[in-house]
């Protein structure tokens, strides 16, 4: 169920809505275009994936924070499964400029907000692929007023200050647009730590595409 305030003040009360990209906004992947069983790449698809993220995952917060880059990353995955940096690199590329939204439909949504006046934001605990091949290839830079990301950031989302009620990673974001906790809304798949509604921060977990799309809908009404 939809938080009663949502439903109640969507076009009051906030003044800018964040937008978390991976498992909200997108499901595509690192890499998906070797799933494909036709790719001649096709079995370094799991080897990649079970290596990066369950392996070597301590490898995955310190790229997103922007200790690591890319060429850092694939260098060591290169050297662990023996497989060509070159070629790492231009799949990691192809797969972010190939990357889609979950729905043909939240263009419309993100478009209508912003003829109201509301902030839309990407804000991701993401790499640097993000902004290098993620926003050209889905154009995001046309839609989006601005994106907020982990790795220029150096703090995730889940990155909190409790003694102050600080959520970091929006922190500079917010002053430079004069906002307040209670003037906007994260819809992101994961509640991190600590639930941000706690700070009076906006908040609502989304648990998929139909979910996500029954959200807007409702921020639109």
């Amino acid at each position: 169920m939809l938080h009663n305030k949502v439903r109640n003040n969507a076009q009051m009360r906030y003044k800018a809505i964040f937008f978390d990209f991976h498992k909200t906004l997108s499901s595509s992947l690192y890499w998906e275009q070797l799933k494909d069983t036709n790719h001649p790449r096709h079995e370094w698809f799991d080897k990649i994936t079970r290596f990066l993220f369950e392996e070597n995952k301590q490898i995955i917060n310190p790229w997103m924070r922007g200790e690591y880059d890319t060429n850092y990353v694939t260098d060591i995955i290169s050297q662990g499964l023996g497989l060509p940096k070159s070629t790492l690199k231009e799949d990691l590329e192809y797969s972010c400029r190939k990357m889609k939204f979950i729905s043909e439909e939240i263009p419309k949504f993100i478009k209508m907000f912003r003829s109201r006046g509301i902030k839309c934001v990407v804000a991701t605990d993401h790499t640097d692929v993000f902004r290098e091949h993620i926003i050209p290839g889905m154009k995001l830079d046309e839609l989006f007023d601005d994106f907020l990301i982990s790795y220029e950031i150096g703090k995730l989302k889940s990155d909190i200050d409790r003694e102050n009620k600080k959520i970091l990673f929006f922190e500079t974001f917010l002053k430079k647009n004069d906002l307040k906790y209670k003037d906007v809304l994260l819809l992101d798949d994961c509640m991190h730590d600590v639930s941000y509604k706690e700070f009076g921060f906006g908040q609502i977990r989304i648990e998929g595409r139909d979910h996500l799309l029954d959200t807007l809908k409702v921020l639109a009404n």
